[in-house]
């Protein structure tokens, strides 16, 4: 009898736990309908010649990544409430924002202050970022990230026990650009996790391949100037938009290489990954921070900037060298000729003797 009730509670719990995900999912319905007719990437951009990749490349959203980061979130989390999920991003489906309020059972693994022996003991700060390194790798798919990708640029904890740190994912040669590829978390002095935003590129190591392949095709720093001559780009001055072209006489600054996602037109389905040059152009006192496709030329973006751009080094003009004379044939040194006596000089005149008058 007992066992039959038991049995029976069982399924009940079952049962209301299957309810509840099933809700979940229905919460998520406006979002998922558009990723499930594109749970394969779409289709990149036709190649620009016979042997060129196709760019730009695109991560697409995908219903299989949205189901995945929501069952990382339950089995994360095991909120008491499982029909309230996070808010996740439209395209790569990585946590936004936390439901509000937060479970409490969401919190960072605890780590004992002193652990390990000797100097090897972890102080109260390795403690902490030992607990987010665990963190981390355990909200992988909701942060949609390989923690070997991340690299620890900020962290801040306070003297009660809370904090704040900020990743930045590396999983290209360079740099990513527009606000992706960011991971911050905040968190309690009780552990609990306060709040959770990741901008992470998914499925980075299919996207590193790519980007990889378009190397023999871009366009190199210093042919960049003349491809941008006589562009024009729209910026806001004072709530209007207003209009720089890059004329003769404009200082352009080409920094570096970075991977420059942003989302496809209208689209909100898929994103494109570009290559990117990072410049500053200015010209009388105004400034702008630049990205340039490093692949078509075009300019993606253009804000104002405080930075100026560097003054590019003239070359030292190298100093003439004369050319050799072309080489001869030595011609032999005449010996040098004996002196003979003039012929024609005139005689000495000789002294006649006066002659001795006689006595």
């Amino acid at each position: 009898m007992n066992i039959e009730r038991g049995n029976g509670r069982r399924t009940t719990r079952e049962r209301t736990g299957r309810a509840a995900r099933l809700l979940l999912y229905a919460s998520l319905a406006s979002a998922s309908v558009a990723c499930a007719a594109a749970s394969r990437d779409p289709e990149a951009g036709r190649p620009r010649g016979p042997d060129a990749p196709p760019y730009p490349v695109v991560l697409g959203a995908s219903a299989e990544r949205r189901e995945r980061a929501v069952n990382n979130w339950l089995a994360l989390a095991r909120p008491a409430d499982p029909s309230a999920p996070p808010e996740l991003q439209p395209i790569t489906a990585t946590v936004r924002a936390l439901p509000q309020p937060g479970p409490d059972s969401l919190r960072l693994p605890l780590i004992e202050t002193g652990a390990g022996v000797g100097p090897d003991a972890m102080d109260a700060g390795e403690a902490t970022r030992e607990s987010l390194r665990r963190f981390i790798e355990a909200a992988r798919d909701l942060l949609g990230v390989d923690p070997q990708n991340l690299s620890l640029q900020e962290f801040a904890q306070e003297a009660a026990g809370g904090g704040f740190a900020r990743y930045l994912q590396k999983p290209f040669p360079h740099p990513v650009r527009n606000g992706y590829g960011v991971v911050e978390i905040r968190f309690g002095p009780d552990r609990r996790v306060l709040s959770l935003m990741s901008t992470a590129l998914p499925d980075a190591e299919r996207l590193s391949q790519s980007i990889a392949a378009l190397r023999p095709h871009q366009i190199a720093a210093d042919q960049l100037a003349s491809r941008l001559a006589n562009r024009s780009f729209n910026f806001q001055a004072g709530g209007a938009a207003e209009t720089f072209t890059i004329t003769p006489g404009t200082d352009i600054d080409v920094r570096e290489l970075v991977v420059f996602p942003a989302p496809r037109g209208s689209d909100e389905s898929a994103l494109e990954i570009r290559l990117a040059w990072e410049t500053v152009v200015g010209r009388g006192g105004m400034n702008f921070l630049v990205y340039a496709d490093a692949v078509t030329g075009e300019i993606l973006s253009a804000a104002r900037t405080a930075e100026t751009p560097r003054a590019t080094p003239q070359p030292t003009p190298a100093t003439p060298v004369p050319a050799p004379s072309p080489t001869r044939s030595p011609t032999p040194t005449p010996p040098p000729a004996t002196q003979a006596p003039a012929t024609n000089a005139a005689p000495t005149p000789t002294a006649t003797p006066t002659p001795t008058p006689r006595s």
